[in-house]
This record gives C-alpha cells, sequence and structure tokens, in this order.
C-alpha cells in the first residue's frame, strides 16, 4: 500500500517537472495567416518588406503561413496571376526574427533605415509591427534616427556618427489589403473592341493582292471608292514598286497609279486603284508614268536624266536632259538593246537648253509593246 502511494505522489512530480519545463505559449501571438496584395511604396513598405526578408514586384502576391509561435513561413510570387509556390520563400523564427506583444507580431531592429523630410536626410533603425486587419494586414512602422555627420567617406566606406540634436521619432501605418480583396477592387478589364468587318470589296481585293503579287511589298490599307478599292502599299524601293506593277499586268488585274511613290521614313509610299470585279476604265493595265520612267533609267546612260513622262492615252513622251557629247540618237539605240518595254522610240523633237548652256532638251515619243 505504502509502494503504490509513493509511485503516484513521484509521477505527480515527474509531471510538474515536465510541464515546467515546457514552453509556454507565446502570449499575444495573432493569426496574421493569409494572402496579401503589397499595395503602395514609401519607406514604411520598403521597411516591411525587409522585416519579412522578402522582395516584391507590383501586383506580387504575399503569403502568410503557419503558428507564429512554430515558424512563420512566407511565400512570394511575382505576379498576381502567379501561383503561390508549394515552398516557403523564408520561414521566420519567433524570437529570432519576431516577437510577439499585445497582440501583433512585433519586428525590432530594421537596420539601414531611412528617411527623407524637408529638413533632411535621416539614418536609423525601425520597428515594424503587424496585425490581422479587417480580413487585410494592418502594419505600423515606427522609426528612430537623425541626421549624421560624416567623418571620413572614400569609394565604399564611410564612417559618420548622428549628428547633435537632429534625433527623431516617426510613425507610419499602412494596410495590405487580401487577394480576395483586391481582385474585387481591381477594376473590371473591357473587351478590345473588334475592328469593323472589311467591306466585301475590300476582302476581293485582298484575295487578288496575295503573297505572290505582292511579294516584297506590303499591305498598309485599304478602302472602298466607288467602284475601286484604293489601296495603300509600302515598297524598300523603286525596282520593288516597278516589279509590283509588271506582276499585277501579268495577273490581269485591274488597276491603276495616278501619282509617284513617295519616299519618306525609308520606304516607298504608293497608292493604286484595283477594280476586284475587272471593271476598270480603259487602259487600266497600262504600265504608269513611273514605272515607264524607270524603263528608261535601265539604258543606264550617265549622260542622259529623264526629267518627266506624260501618258497621252495612246503612248507616252518622255522629256530627257542630255548633256557632253552624247547623242539623242545613241541614247535612243542603248534603250532599245536594253528594255523590251517599247515596240517604237521616235525622236519628237530636240533643242538647246534655254537655262543651262550644253545642254539639250529632246522629247521621244514611246509606243509600248
Amino acid at each position: 500500500m505504502r509502494r503504490a502511494v509513493f509511485a503516484a505522489v513521484l509521477l505527480a512530480a515527474i509531471a510538474d517537472v515536465r510541464a515546467q519545463d515546457r514552453p509556454a505559449r507565446p502570449a499575444g501571438c495573432p493569426d496574421v495567416a493569409g494572402v496579401y496584395r503589397p499595395t503602395g511604396g514609401g519607406y514604411a513598405a520598403a521597411d516591411l518588406v525587409k522585416a519579412l526578408r522578402i522582395t516584391v514586384y507590383l501586383g506580387s502576391k504575399v503569403q502568410l503561413d503557419g503558428r507564429p509561435e512554430d515558424g512563420l513561413e512566407v511565400r512570394v510570387t511575382s505576379s498576381a496571376k502567379e501561383a503561390l509556390p508549394k515552398r516557403p520563400t523564408v520561414v521566420l523564427q519567433h524570437r529570432k526574427d519576431f516577437t510577439c506583444a499585445e497582440g501583433q507580431l512585433v519586428f525590432s531592429g530594421i537596420r539601414q533605415a531611412s528617411r527623407k523630410n524637408e529638413q533632411g536626410w535621416y539614418e536609423g533603425t525601425s520597428t515594424v509591427r503587424i496585425t490581422p486587419s479587417g480580413g487585410g494586414l494592418g502594419v505600423e512602422v515606427v522609426f528612430r534616427g537623425s541626421q549624421r555627420e560624416v567623418l571620413y567617406s572614400y569609394d565604399s566606406a564611410r564612417i559618420s556618427v548622428p549628428k547633435l540634436g537632429t534625433g527623431t521619432v516617426l510613425r507610419e501605418s499602412l494596410r495590405w489589403p487580401s487577394d480576395a480583396e483586391a481582385e474585387a477592387q481591381t477594376p473590371a478589364v473591357a473587351e478590345p473592341e473588334l475592328p469593323p468587318p472589311e467591306a466585301p470589296e475590300v476582302v476581293r481585293t485582298r484575295a487578288l493582292l496575295d503573297a505572290k503579287v505582292l511579294s516584297n511589298v506590303r499591305w498598309v490599307a485599304a478602302a472602298p471608292k466607288g467602284d475601286s478599292v484604293l489601296v495603300t502599299l509600302n515598297a524598300r524601293s523603286n525596282d520593288d514598286v516597278a516589279r509590283l506593277e509588271d506582276r499585277l499586268r501579268a495577273a490581269s488585274i485591274s488597276h491603276t497609279m495616278k501619282v509617284s511613290p513617295i519616299w519618306t521614313n525609308n520606304a516607298y509610299h504608293l497608292q493604286i486603284l484595283v477594280w476586284p470585279d475587272g471593271q476598270g476604265l480603259a487602259g487600266t493595265q497600262r504600265p504608269s508614268t513611273h514605272r515607264v520612267q524607270q524603263e528608261l533609267l535601265r539604258a543606264q546612260d550617265p549622260m542622259v536624266t529623264v526629267r518627266k513622262v506624260d501618258d497621252l492615252g495612246d503612248g507616252y513622251v518622255a522629256t530627257v536632259d542630255i548633256v557632253g557629247g552624247a547623242t539623242v540618237e545613241s541614247y535612243v539605240a542603248r534603250l532599245g538593246a536594253n528594255s523590251g518595254m517599247f515596240s517604237d522610240i521616235r525622236v519628237f523633237s530636240e533643242s538647246a537648253s534655254a537655262q543651262a548652256p550644253g545642254r539639250r532638251v529632246a522629247r521621244l515619243g514611246l509606243v509600248l509593246r
């Protein structure tokens, strides 16, 4: 009997000792678990992310998880759409990284904290307190510091001491909303307006001017104009424009180019009228004056300059300037040997230039094959 009583007393004493050795649950540790959206910037926000030992970006999500007394797990994403990582970004330890007091997690002694106001630049330390706040995370930051007197500064080394009489204490607060709250406050993104459908004649014109016809020439825009379509194109060279006209005629596409291409922004900009149903006016497959002028340049005579080309309907008249000892007959012979576009080249007139002595002006009649 005595042995049984003694054993019971001994077990009770051992249990009491174990209870005394067991660490007590920290008083005032709040439950801050949740997913939050960092908002705003400034010095207080910088101290908070420094206390949590993380880096956040515009649109990041921050998850706090676990019982603070067992270790606070922190996970971070770089955007709101990114899934939270399975492994914590960092685990903060109670009594090492933070303490619990008055229902708050307290991060003390955040070093290299700084502030700037009208009086100047302050350096010191901050204390960050976080607590649940209406579904979000409430944050209070207390900064203690002063201006500094630099004693020595060279390259990356700097020695300074607090400037007397400049000590200050600044209190700031902010709030990180929960992920759900931030999502609800995000304005809905309006669906982009779809461009109106193209007119049927523009669609037919696109089908005619396919990649084989356009080749190096780029389609820019098109708009109906009566029974035709005005097409705007870009080309990298004059030769690309000339080859485009050749392909349009070879494909029997009714078209006309009334204005010569304009060189701007490192490209030739041109407009052509296209009749997608082939009902264009007479002559809509004739070469443009720009195309004829390009053909005249194939003679590659350095003594001859093509001034202009006029379309007379049944043929063309080219005005050329001739200098030096070259003759118009030699130019016509050279052009006939280098070009197969014309069936007949005639010299209408040749006279001395009134503006430039030594220069002659010739007018040539050109008939297409």
